[in-house]
């Protein structure tokens, strides 16, 4: 009696999971390659914006930055009338001009 070739059950290893880790490894590898390129292709953008914004500033001297000031969070008028008077806005013009030139 011949032994079906499809039915033998003898040890030998099989080809299938080597094939299986393999594809497994290289979804993976893919999928890290397309994550780092897409946080390089990012950052890359945020450097090449920061260095317009510094050299824009080097370009005007006259632009100040605002400069973080504190106010009261008191609901009061005449606390609302102090900060009014402390808040500087001398530099606005300038600044909005500013913009425009650097929008044109």
């Amino acid at each position: 009696m011949e032994k079906n070739s499809l039915l033998d059950t003898s040890n030998k290893p099989g080809s299938g999971p080597v094939f299986g880790i393999v594809i497994i490894i290289i979804v993976l590898l893919v999928g890290a390659v397309v994550v780092f390129s897409k946080q390089y292709k990012e950052s890359k953008e945020l450097q090449e914006l920061y260095k317009i914004e510094t050299e824009a500033s080097d370009q005007n001297p006259n632009l100040d930055l605002p400069t973080q000031t504190t106010y009261s969070t008191s609901t009061n008028i005449e606390d609302i009338e102090k900060d009014l008077e402390d808040s500087n806005l001398d530099n606005l013009e300038d600044s909005i001009d500013a913009i425009d030139t650097d929008i044109k």
